[in-house]
């Protein structure tokens, strides 16, 4: 299962060394994304890089791992933000409180459970160290669960389950896990967005 984490763009966007050590501790692939906290958030972080005076080199090296690598590790949750509050970390919290983040990492000697220093994010530390396998129930919302942040990340879906048109399962609630995907995909903004389903066509299921 894949976790969000909220990463505070003045921390992230202070120096080249900086960027380069957390940016690739975060991607699908590590089991941990970073939340487009803002929307603006990649923005940010270039404004970050300027305001700590980054030497060119330096910026440039930042603008082209962002660039690269956006796709990858930024997730977009559709969390609200308040432009009225004076801190990111002070938005960070409020989110946290109605939505949980599976951590937040920020500058300085912020305090809070579930709270990450720049310098605390290691591979070693509890919030940062991600099972690579999980037991999921087998059942159609913990599926759904497990499965979430991939749905509202991806725009090309395929579910794959030879028996799912069977006759016999047609009345039995076989099919409850696919519709619980399908039901989450569409309340999550995902237009334009491709969901095929791969099935048999035979020992009794209907023609493609």
């Amino acid at each position: 299962m894949h976790k969000e984490y909220a990463v505070e763009p003045n921390a992230i966007g202070q120096n080249w060394e900086t960027f380069r050590y957390l940016i690739e501790k975060f991607g699908f692939s590590e089991g941990r994304l970073i939340s487009r906290f803002p929307s603006s958030w990649a923005r940010l972080v270039m404004e970050a890089a300027d305001a700590a005076e980054v030497p060119p080199v330096a910026r440039k090296r930042i603008e082209e791992k962002l660039r690269q690598k956006k796709e990858l590790v930024l997730f977009k949750s559709g969390r609200n933000y308040d432009p009225d509050l004076p801190t990111w970390f002070e938005n960070a919290l409020n989110s946290h409180a109605e939505r949980a983040f599976h951590a937040v990492v920020t500058q300085g000697d912020q305090q809070g459970i579930e709270v990450l220093c720049v310098q605390d994010v290691d591979d070693g530390h509890p919030l940062v160290a991600v099972p690579r396998t999980a037991d999921i129930p087998r059942t159609a919302e913990a599926l759904c669960e497990a499965c979430s942040i991939l749905f509202q990340s991806a725009r090309e879906i395929d579910i794959v389950d030879p028996y799912l048109f069977r006759i016999e399962n047609a009345n039995s609630g076989y099919r409850e896990t696919v519709r619980r995907f399908l039901d989450f995909i569409a309340s999550h903004d995902n237009s334009n967005h491709t969901v095929r389903l791969h099935y048999g066509n035979a020992n009794g299921c209907p023609p493609e």
